[in-house]
């Protein structure tokens, strides 16, 4: 028998026991790697109702770049974009293992999302979490896109094993402070029932 005959012959014994074992270690929902997106909690997703009428969903997409969690992400425009511009609202739902996972990686994404200090807490912002121990932050800070200004708010939670991230473009008119209070008000309650 040649030597890479006996290598291969050698790697078909070993491969079921490797793929017996991972599949002993795998974790079940909710980290888990081989999870369907018909299985992921969608209905924790930001939702077309949750936010203005003109808003509509643009893209629905499943992320691998964010290690050791199964995460989902949505965006939506306005209807009629060519009017409105940069007017954008995004979520971005990751589930973790375990509610200490979601913790130590809430730090990450604090400072991804907010890199800089400028990201500041309106004083007529008043939304908190429902569940007193999430972990969240709010922040806003002045942009320009498209010739418009525009408020750029950003907002992460850690509820349980889940983080939540809202990225939202406020023009004062289509999208105020108060659409962005409501809508996280209304996504709160739903993952606070999720488990």
């Amino acid at each position: 028998m040649t030597k890479s005959l006996h290598l291969a012959f050698i790697f078909l014994l070993i491969l079921p026991l490797m793929s017996a074992c991972s599949a002993n270690n795998r974790q079940d929902f909710p980290n888990d790697p081989l999870l369907k997106d018909s299985d992921f909690p969608t209905d924790l997703l930001l939702k077309d109702s949750d936010l203005p009428d003109r808003f509509s969903r643009k893209e629905f997409v499943r992320v691998n770049d964010i290690p050791n969690a199964n995460v989902l992400a949505i965006g939506f425009v306005v209807q009629d974009g060519s009017q409105f511009p940069g007017l954008r609202v995004s979520h971005k739902l990751a589930v973790y293992a375990d509610e200490k996972s979601a913790q130590t990686a809430y730090l990450d994404w604090e400072k991804e999302t907010f890199p800089v200090d400028d990201w500041k807490s309106p004083d007529d912002f008043h939304f908190k979490p429902g569940t007193s121990g999430d972990l969240y932050r709010f922040g806003c800070m002045p942009g320009y896109f498209n010739g418009k200004d525009f408020i750029l708010c950003r907002y992460i939670q850690q509820h349980k094993n889940m983080l939540s991230r809202i990225l939202a473009n406020l023009d004062g008119h289509v999208l105020k402070l108060e659409d962005v209070e409501k809508t996280l008000a209304e996504l709160d309650a739903r993952l606070s029932q999720a488990q």
